[in-house]
């Protein structure tokens, strides 16, 4: 058995609970995660019969704690020139929180114009030192879905009051 870190740990968590989020909702089918680590991607997902690759981020804090993350460009141009050799594929950056909250924004074809550059840590769950980053900033209002993990989709919440009939 391979030994794991904190890395490989929070890959897997971060995996796990997309997974769960995606297995609750009625539009939302995981075909394969990434078998390669440090690809470019960790989830081939659908939505309909749209194909979608994401970038699975698992932050260990709550999704309360700050009003934007950064992503780093270089992680959006290796998403975007995935997308940009095929008009039916899209791209999406996924962030999981402590608090069980699952953020998704659609980045196939956002073209960020206030990029800075940022000391970040080399990764954000093992202390690697730092480096510059260019980076720009996601907001709340801007992604395709805010939810809870675990939250009761509509259909679930209409069977369960059924029943209770």
């Amino acid at each position: 058995m391979e030994n794991t870190n904190k890395f490989d740990e929070s890959e897997l968590q971060g995996r796990n609970k997309f997974n769960t989020f995606c297995n609750r909702q009625p539009w939302c089918k995981v075909e394969k995660f990434n078998d390669d680590k440090y690809g470019s991607w960790d989830v081939a997902y659908y939505s309909g019969d749209t194909k979608i690759l994401g970038e699975i981020k698992d932050r260990n804090y709550s999704s309360e704690d700050f009003g934007g993350w950064y992503m780093e460009v270089d992680k959006l141009t290796r998403l975007q020139n995935i997308s940009s050799k095929r008009s039916d594929l899209n791209v999406t950056y996924i962030n999981t929180y402590i608090n069980e909250d699952i953020i998704i924004w659609d980045v196939t074809d956002i073209k960020p114009t206030n990029t800075f550059l940022k000391e970040l840590d080399r990764t954000t769950v093992e202390d690697n030192g730092t480096r510059i980053k260019e980076v720009f900033t996601l907001y709340k209002c801007d992604s395709i879905v805010w939810s809870h993990i675990n939250e009761e989709t509509m259909l679930e919440r209409l069977k369960r009051l059924m029943d209770s009939l």
